[in-house]
């Protein structure tokens, strides 16, 4: 929270969608930045801390009187991109799906984990974890996941395989549609379904007789 300069509040208390106190902090003489501890995803562990979506009040207190300004704090996640993962996201990953979200909210929050439903190779689907404090992707790094804040966007990819084919002629052009989940850490769960479009050169997966496309293009479709 920041205050005007010359200021005279000397307390602030935040009060939640429900009316009920959240937090107070005292506000020495000059200074202008205020901070609540909204979330916290704490890696590895289910003590995370996520503040409950929806307008806040914010209540300024000083010794000649009371001010109060309503705070929306409600985060919106959308699935902005998604694309075949490239040699600068992570070296010989092809067979991966790099899944751009994008905070479109008015308050900041965390995705835990993305899944696949349909993909080419089925080993790949999976339902989201439950994990929402214990976020694990091949990117970013596990100590390297933060929170998104409004208007942000981040990349974030599975550990997963969705782009391994067990035919060796994929590579045509041919087309699948699948889908991709996102978890957010509020609990909401976001989807969008996606039409792969094959094409480049055959690639074999790992000496396994399963195979990669080097040019895949994904769109989004969403059922249209």
């Amino acid at each position: 929270m920041t205050l005007p300069d010359r200021h005279d509040i000397e307390e602030l208390t935040l009060v939640d969608p429900g009316g009920q106190h959240f937090a107070t902090r005292p506000v020495q003489t000059g200074v202008t930045q205020v901070r609540f501890e909204l979330l916290d995803p704490r890696l590895w562990g289910a003590d995370y801390v996520h503040y409950e979506p929806g307008t806040y009040e914010l209540v300024g207190v000083s010794e000649e009187r009371t001010e109060k300004q309503e705070i929306p704090l409600e985060p919106d996640i959308r699935i902005a991109d998604v694309e075949q993962v490239r040699d600068e996201q992570l070296p010989k990953y092809l067979y991966g799906i790099a899944v751009t979200v994008e905070n479109v909210g008015t308050g900041p929050t965390w995705v835990y984990d993305v899944a696949f439903a349909n993909s080419p190779y089925g080993l790949a689907d999976s339902e989201l974890r439950d994990g929402i404090g214990d976020p694990i992707f091949a990117h970013p790094e596990r100590d390297q996941v933060s929170t998104i804040s409004p208007g942000e966007q981040r990349v974030f990819i599975d550990a997963g395989s969705p782009l391994v084919f067990y035919d060796s002629s994929v590579c045509d052009g041919s087309q699948h549609i699948m889908e991709v989940q996102v978890g957010i850490a509020t609990g909401e769960e976001i989807d969008s379904e996606i039409r792969l479009t094959m094409g480049g050169e055959i690639t074999e997966y790992f000496l396994s007789r399963r195979w990669m496309c080097d040019e895949i293009d994904i769109e989004i479709t969403d059922g249209i």
